[in-house]
């Protein structure tokens, strides 16, 4: 009800893809469900269905460096990693990758009331003399069986980020990210007027001896 078009996922998909974007793979099917077991037919028609593939560290979507369980080696250990953003979301296997040192953002993912990491507005108003600034939904995707040294190791990183991007004059912020990726995704979700965008599966990733990347989309 809410895309009679049948086209705003696969449209935001191919802009993401046109600007340099990685994207996930998707594909579309006409759903029957037939709950009798007999013949097929027009009542068991539930309509068009876009089929999606889930975000995960493989070929034809990602394909970053694989860290293994036993990887503990720092030299090893820049990547690869992917992590999001998804606001109420609190599965019980959830690794979170919290951020220290400043007041929190309230349900604002990377760009809440006080800030986060790009100050939007999504988040509980800040109205402290100090802004909030850390985020505490960052849920870490991938490797799904990370070790000590893998979580400490990315967290670690993000943390430099964070407290670069808010010093005093600001530090070197930028050797941390891909800056392209994270302003073509920016425009990707204004033209695309995504809701959810910043604060529900907003995804990122870390390759190996890589910056932080945007996206997939």
């Amino acid at each position: 009800c809410t895309d009679n078009s049948l086209i705003r996922n696969v449209f935001a998909f191919e802009i993401g893809k046109a600007a340099g974007l990685s994207t996930v793979q998707y594909g579309w099917a006409e759903v029957f469900i037939n709950q009798t077991n007999g013949i097929v037919e027009k009542a068991d028609y539930e309509g068009i269905y876009n089929l999606i593939q889930p975000i995960k560290n493989r070929k034809g979507t990602l394909d970053l460096k694989q860290l293994r369980p036993e990887d503990t080696d720092p030299a090893k250990l820049s990547g690869g990693y992917i992590f999001k953003f998804d606001q109420m979301v609190n599965d019980s296997f959830m690794i979170k990758l919290e951020c220290t040192g400043a007041p929190k953002i309230s349900g604002g993912g990377m760009w809440g009331g006080g800030g986060g990491w790009g100050g939007g507005g999504w988040g509980r108003p800040d109205t402290s003399s100090t802004p909030a600034t850390c985020y505490d939904d960052l849920e870490l995707v991938d490797p799904p069986e990370p070790n000590k040294q893998q979580i400490e190791w990315i967290t670690k990183y993000i943390q430099e980020f964070h407290d670069a991007l808010h010093a005093q004059p600001a530090g070197d912020w930028k050797k941390y990210v891909d800056m392209n990726s994270f302003v073509n995704n920016h425009v990707l979700n204004e033209v695309t007027q995504n809701v959810d965008a910043w604060i529900r599966s907003h995804f990122m990733h870390k390759d190996a001896d890589k910056p932080i990347t945007a996206g997939p989309v």
